[in-house]
């Protein structure tokens, strides 16, 4: 649930940007300007669907302003949660008629750990009803003496991994040539990240533990939503053993490990959250309006989609080899 923390900073910004330009106001004019406007709460919100995970979480916050430290009232919850309880659903479109009406429920999550925000309590709207990839989804937000709050997105297809064959269940990483993935995109997919999965198990004296490594490929950007096309990622194999040297230390005399299978796994995010990530990532200098970043009618924030796929390999006898002895990972007791 990182991506709540995301949300939550950009929000943040926007109150530091607005309070640090209202106290210039405040003290370069008359004291009897005042320049906090009457409050109105706006509501906010954030979710990425995905047909992958068991529960989904929508998390409905709402505006807060006032004269002093933002900070400060970033640690107070009543700042930025409704005390009312919300009527919020979501609603599973196919071929533009309705499909299917799922409730959301309030759920009191573990407390948050980034410091920002008030860590308690932690209020998500949430429903374990499957997510499917072949509805788009439309969430509406209804509160008394309110406008009705919603938004729609597109659950992205399946991507196909055809580089490395997926028939072939070893994956050759023993080579200072190049490590190659090539796939296609699923419909409704704008945005892609891909990320090599290294699993091992660590032997020690006292039992053993799995581990994993992630090795970021990279991320590429689909040409339109309504066609598959085929995009393609190239890296340095020795860099996936020069990762492995950065992040592990030498076991000692007693322990060991011994390597496991390796995933690929591709992840493909809806449109709008291609040009929520591209406008929120975009420099904005102090003479510029800050971006309009949200996809909520009558309100603020994001609602969009993800898909993630993995392949599963292992790695062939080379690979084993040179993972073992090669110059970068003898010292890390492979076996």
């Amino acid at each position: 649930m990182n991506q709540f923390k995301v949300l939550k900073q950009v929000l943040l910004k926007w109150l530091l940007i607005f309070t640090s330009v209202s106290t210039l106001l405040f003290n370069s004019c008359s004291n009897e300007l005042d320049i906090i406007a009457p409050y109105k709460d706006t509501t906010i919100v954030y979710a990425m669907l995905s047909p992958n995970d068991s529960i989904q979480y929508i998390k409905i916050y709402k505006s807060f302003l006032g004269k002093g430290n933002a900070y400060q009232f970033a640690q107070v919850a009543d700042s930025f949660y409704f005390p009312d309880f919300l009527t919020a659903f979501l609603v599973g479109k196919k071929n533009g008629e309705t499909n299917d009406t799922i409730q959301l429920m309030r759920d009191t999550l573990p407390n948050a750990t980034y410091g920002t925000f008030a860590s308690a309590p932690n209020i998500a709207y949430t429903t374990t009803a499957p997510i499917s990839s072949n509805k788009s989804y439309e969430i509406i937000i209804e509160r008394k003496n309110h406008s009705t709050v919603s938004s729609s997105t597109q659950i992205p297809r399946n991507a196909y991994l055809f580089k490395p064959n997926t028939s072939n269940k070893e994956i050759a990483l023993a080579s200072d040539t190049l490590f190659s993935i090539a796939w296609q995109t699923g419909l409704n997919a704008k945005v892609y990240g891909a990320i090599l999965r290294f699993n091992y198990l660590d032997v020690t004296p006292q039992g053993q533990t799995n581990r994993s490594i992630d090795w970021v490929l990279g991320q590429r950007i689909a040409a339109d939503v309504y066609t598959k096309q085929d995009l393609s990622i190239d890296k340095t194999m020795a860099d996936f053993y020069k990762l492995l040297n950065a992040k592990l230390n030498p076991p000692d005399s007693l322990s060991y490990r011994i390597a496991g299978n390796v995933e690929i796994i591709i992840s493909g995010a809806a449109e709008d959250y291609y040009y929520y990530q591209k406008i929120n990532n975009a420099t904005v200098g102090v003479n510029q309006n800050i971006p309009n970043i949200t996809n909520i009618t009558n309100g603020l924030g994001l609602f969009s989609a993800n898909t993630t796929n993995s392949w599963s390999f292992e790695l062939d006898n080379l690979s084993y080899q040179y993972l073992r002895y090669s110059v970068y990972t003898a010292h890390l007791k492979f076996y």
